[in-house]
Protein backbone atom coordinates (compact mmCIF):
# COMPACT_ATOMS: atom_id res chain seq x y z
CA UNK A 1 0.00 0.00 0.00
CA UNK A 2 1.18 3.54 -0.89
CA UNK A 3 1.21 5.98 1.70
CA UNK A 4 0.42 9.19 -0.24
CA UNK A 5 -1.26 12.73 1.13
CA UNK A 6 -4.19 14.18 -1.34
CA UNK A 7 -4.50 17.59 -0.93
CA UNK A 8 -7.28 19.32 -1.31
CA UNK A 9 -6.38 21.30 -4.42
CA UNK A 10 -5.89 17.60 -5.35
CA UNK A 11 -9.25 16.48 -4.06
CA UNK A 12 -11.17 19.50 -6.04
CA UNK A 13 -9.58 18.28 -9.10
CA UNK A 14 -10.55 14.68 -8.93
CA UNK A 15 -13.69 15.74 -7.78
CA UNK A 16 -14.11 17.86 -11.29
CA UNK A 17 -13.00 15.26 -13.18
CA UNK A 18 -15.29 12.54 -11.19
CA UNK A 19 -18.10 15.12 -12.22
CA UNK A 20 -17.17 15.61 -15.74
CA UNK A 21 -16.69 11.86 -16.53
CA UNK A 22 -20.06 10.98 -14.75
CA UNK A 23 -22.28 13.45 -16.62
CA UNK A 24 -20.60 12.16 -20.06
CA UNK A 25 -21.63 9.21 -18.69
CA UNK A 26 -25.05 10.00 -18.25
CA UNK A 27 -25.36 11.77 -21.52
CA UNK A 28 -23.49 8.50 -23.30
CA UNK A 29 -26.04 6.21 -21.48
CA UNK A 30 -29.13 8.78 -22.90
CA UNK A 31 -27.50 8.39 -26.74
CA UNK A 32 -27.15 4.68 -26.48
CA UNK A 33 -30.98 4.27 -25.81
CA UNK A 34 -32.03 7.47 -27.92
CA UNK A 35 -30.61 5.78 -31.26
CA UNK A 36 -31.79 2.79 -33.35
CA UNK A 37 -28.33 2.56 -35.38
CA UNK A 38 -26.67 -0.90 -33.57
CA UNK A 39 -23.12 0.83 -35.03
CA UNK A 40 -23.91 4.13 -33.38
CA UNK A 41 -25.13 1.91 -30.19
CA UNK A 42 -22.10 0.35 -29.90
CA UNK A 43 -19.84 3.36 -30.35
CA UNK A 44 -21.69 4.84 -27.68
CA UNK A 45 -21.94 2.01 -25.11
CA UNK A 46 -17.84 1.33 -25.97
CA UNK A 47 -17.66 5.51 -24.84
CA UNK A 48 -19.49 5.38 -21.86
CA UNK A 49 -17.32 2.09 -20.82
CA UNK A 50 -14.19 3.57 -21.15
CA UNK A 51 -15.98 6.94 -19.06
CA UNK A 52 -17.08 4.46 -16.45
CA UNK A 53 -13.25 3.20 -16.32
CA UNK A 54 -12.06 6.11 -15.30
CA UNK A 55 -14.69 7.02 -12.97
CA UNK A 56 -13.38 3.73 -11.12
CA UNK A 57 -10.07 4.88 -11.06
CA UNK A 58 -10.69 8.33 -9.93
CA UNK A 59 -12.79 6.78 -7.14
CA UNK A 60 -10.26 4.09 -6.44
CA UNK A 61 -7.78 6.91 -5.88
CA UNK A 62 -9.86 8.99 -3.66
CA UNK A 63 -10.30 6.06 -1.73
CA UNK A 64 -6.56 5.63 -1.50
CA UNK A 65 -6.38 2.58 -3.29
Amino acid sequence: MNNYMITSKDLDYLSDMHQWNFNVCKFLNNLQNLVSDSDMQSLFKKMYEEHKSILNSIINIMEGE
